[in-house]
């Protein structure tokens, strides 16, 4: 994507700049999503059941940008992907006590479901590959805006209806994208080179009660601090297979995922003081990295940004993506998002293995 050169002299100027820089860089993630999808086409449909639920909410991004910027006629692909997107940004939010609320009405509606005996039922359903959770059944139910479980009821209700909305959205995004890639050989290209990944996948269903046992939280934040998890092992595990770490798209859901588990360890860094890298987590929330500014840039795609700022992305003659909108904020920052999620990992790793060790010890 070229840079755009011209200086900015008032801000009707600044706006149109924005509105270009939005454009490019839609359209850079258009194309990017639409590789992403014909690597995931080469696996086996076994394979892509399993893995769409994951991977479906966060391309469903870039069509969301393309309402933001273009509109979308078709109403039932709107209300989709506008649901995924709210259920991605659930965790960022200001009051986290909403997404809470919304996991315990999910666990309240299955309840129902099994006629009030959740002690005795299986109701979150796990999704591994090569032996990391990258997606539970709540979190299905939070991206689908669905009432179903367990793995065995999810996958006996949801299947046809999940195929339809992944076609859906593979099919928007392939005709949006042709719009402007001229580069279809580039498209062929990445797709002929692409070499098949070989991993395993495997899934559980546990009984969620049991985790509340002798424990100092309560079940809806025991399955938020395990979405989480998820997430993160969704980023480092899933996401590369597909998509390149340097690509704009992979920046902005690990920007996303990054909020979001920042936003989550706030209710949990009081409770959980005894981590070994407690005081670590401390600082790096406490530093508030992200300011408003670029975490609206990173989950909108109608770029708003300050005349500085602009002049100065302008003037570094850079490939135009989300990448170098967050480099204007800082070029140190990047680093420091990567450094700061490990440590998230380690303490939330050391927090699920104290709460699975307290949960057992009144077996």
């Amino acid at each position: 994507m070229k840079y755009v050169n011209r200086t900015i002299e008032n801000d009707e100027e600044n706006t149109l700049h924005c509105e270009r820089l939005s454009n490019l860089i839609l359209q850079r993630e258009l194309i990017e999503a639409k590789k992403l999808l014909l690597n995931f086409n080469e696996y086996p449909n076994e394979v892509k059941y399993e893995l769409s639920m994951a991977i479906f909410p966060y391309v469903s991004l870039v069509c969301m940008g393309y309402e933001e910027i273009n509109g979308i006629d078709d109403e039932d692909l709107k209300n989709i992907i506008k649901n995924m997107r709210t259920s991605l940004k659930l965790f960022s939010d200001q009051k986290i006590t909403k997404a809470l609320k919304i996991i315990n009405e999910l666990r309240m509606k299955y309840l129902e479901c099994v006629n009030g005996d959740l002690v005795n039922t299986f109701d979150l359903g796990v999704y591994f590959i090569n032996g990391n959770p990258y997606l539970n059944t709540y979190q299905v139910q939070l991206y689908f805006s669905l009432k179903y479980a367990s793995k065995k009821k999810l996958e006996y209700h949801f299947g046809k209806e999940l195929m339809l909305i992944s076609e859906n959205i593979t099919n928007f995004i392939m005709e949006k994208s042709r719009t402007f890639d001229y580069s279809d050989d580039i498209c062929k290209y990445y797709y002929h080179n692409y070499k098949i990944k070989n991993f395993e996948l495997d899934s559980i269903d546990f009984k969620s009660e049991e985790l509340t046992k002798n424990n100092e939280i309560n079940n809806s934040q025991i399955i938020m601090l395990f979405m989480i998890y998820c997430q993160l092992n969704f980023l480092y595990h899933v996401l590369p297979i597909f998509l390149n770490t340097d690509a704009s798209l992979f920046y902005r859901i690990k920007y996303i995922i990054y909020l979001n588990v920042r936003k989550v360890l706030l209710q949990f860094v009081v409770i959980y003081d005894n981590i070994s890298n407690h005081k670590i987590v401390i600082d790096i929330i406490n530093a508030n990295r992200i300011c408003n500014e670029l975490r609206n840039n990173i989950f909108h795609y109608n770029v708003k940004l300050e005349k500085m700022k602009l002049k100065k992305l302008f003037e570094s003659k850079c490939n135009i993506s989300l990448k170098s909108i967050i480099d204007i904020f800082s070029n140190e920052l990047d680093t420091l998002v990567d450094s700061d999620l490990y440590e998230f990992e380690g303490y939330i790793k050391e927090v699920i293995i104290k709460i699975m060790q307290d949960s057992n010890q009144k077996n």
